[in-house]
């Protein structure tokens, strides 16, 4: 599979994740495992850590998202946490952070998108 399917594949996976999050806000129970995961254990992070992406990781984007995801994954920890200790104006603050950083992450990851799929098309034009 190639970089760029890969990273659709990430970016959806992040969204279900994002939905998770806003589900358990909202006050479905979410086991803890869905909602406050390791940034390195997403899928993001997998993508990210992989050997296959070390070829960007010195892309300024790419570290800029990777900076983004972990303050996100941070961020849904102490959601956890406020909301299991029923400090709700709590989880209500740290909510609009994990939405404004959300906003942040989507707007990088078609940056790197974009990024990537140009750097692969060249490679492809080359190679051809």
């Amino acid at each position: 599979m190639n970089t760029v399917m890969n990273l659709e594949l990430v970016k959806l996976s992040h969204f279900n994740w994002i939905t998770k999050i806003e589900s358990f806000v909202e006050g479905q129970k979410i086991p803890k495992n869905e909602v406050a995961i390791s940034h390195l254990d997403s899928e993001l992070g997998k993508w990210y850590y992989a050997v296959e992406q070390n070829k960007y990781k010195h892309l300024k984007e790419v570290q800029f998202l990777e900076l983004k995801y972990k303050k996100l994954h941070t961020i849904a920890q102490y959601i956890w946490e406020s909301k299991m200790a029923g400090d709700f104006e709590l989880v209500k603050i740290y909510y609009a952070d994990f939405l404004e950083v959300t906003k942040r992450i989507i707007k990088y990851f078609e940056i790197v998108e974009e990024i990537i799929f140009e750097k692969t098309a060249r490679m492809r034009v080359v190679n051809f």
